[in-house]
């Protein structure tokens, strides 16, 4: 994945990359939501709480860009 690879002068390009991932992927779970798919729901949820993580690992705060009321319970709440 693109993250596992990105040196220091590549931060910029994963930042613009993640964001981007996850700007879909929430757009995606408010689809899914609008469309009563909850299996879907759980699927974007999931791959969003993986976009996060990814970004955790790299110190990229993404924080602001996250809709918590997207999130799990438990996820919002740490």
């Amino acid at each position: 994945m693109f993250l596992e690879e990105a040196g220091e002068g590549e931060l910029t390009v994963v930042t613009e990359k993640l964001r981007t991932q996850i700007k879909t992927v929430q757009r995606n779970l408010v689809l899914a939501g609008e469309a009563g798919l909850p299996y879907e729901v759980y699927l974007h949820r999931a791959r969003l709480e993986d976009l996060m993580d990814m970004a955790a690992r790299r110190g990229i705060d993404v924080a602001t860009w996250v809709d918590d009321s997207q999130l799990p319970f438990a996820l919002a709440e740490e």
